[in-house]
């Protein structure tokens, strides 16, 4: 997600780039029995590749899901995403459908309060009694134009990928703080949380 943020000339003036942001995802793993959502699947798919087995991978935009199928991921992974295009505020998907939900530098693209909460609703309909969601993000306060963050990924296998996530315009603000609110007003409860600065890690149950 996120690509057409970044596709007019900015001045390096107006750019806050953070660089140096590892994300270790060796350990991070689910059970083979979880149905699992993935929410802004598309990109790299390092969820997918991280936990290397069958997903489902929500994608609001169908030339993520094209530009992902096309590098052969699933391929080199030896399983599947079950793709769906919607959108994270409305999910096309039935109640109670999943036992893990995954948001990888997806929730900052969902820049107002409204849409945030909208996203931590959906989440907590779709997912089983006893279901979690396991979310990564950057803490984002700055006055710049545009902001750039810079991760190297650690995945099984010796595997790392270099990604970037970029937002620009207005409405970037957000703190691990005010997502953690979100998800409690939705019904969650928070129980695990890892700042990083600027990037965060929180694991939320659905009681």
């Amino acid at each position: 997600m996120g690509k057409a943020e970044l596709t007019r000339p900015i001045s390096a003036k107006d750019v806050e780039e953070v660089t140096g942001i590892e994300v270790d995802l060796r350990d991070f793993s689910v059970a083979d029995s979880s149905d699992v959502l993935d929410v802004g699947a598309g990109g790299e798919a390092v969820i997918f590749r991280s936990i290397r087995k069958d997903i489902f991978g929500l994608e609001a935009a169908e030339e993520e899901i094209d530009a992902t199928k096309e590098k052969g991921i699933e391929d080199a992974v030896g399983a599947k995403i079950h793709w769906i295009q919607g959108d994270a505020r409305e999910m096309p998907l039935d109640d109670e459908s999943f036992d893990v939900v995954t948001s990888f530098f997806t929730c900052m693209y969902l820049r107002e309060q409204e849409s945030k909460q909208q996203f931590f609703n959906e989440c907590f309909r779709v997912l089983r009694s006893g279901g979690e969601v396991h979310l990564w993000d950057f803490s984002i306060k700055t006055d710049k134009q545009v902001f750039v963050g810079k991760l190297k990924i650690f995945l099984p296998d010796n595997e790392v990928v270099n990604a970037s996530y970029g937002l620009g315009g207005e409405s970037k603000e957000q703190t691990l703080e005010a997502i953690i609110d979100y998800a409690t007003k939705a019904g969650f409860v928070c129980e695990k949380q890892e700042l990083k600065c600027p990037s965060f890690y929180i694991k939320f149950k659905k009681p």
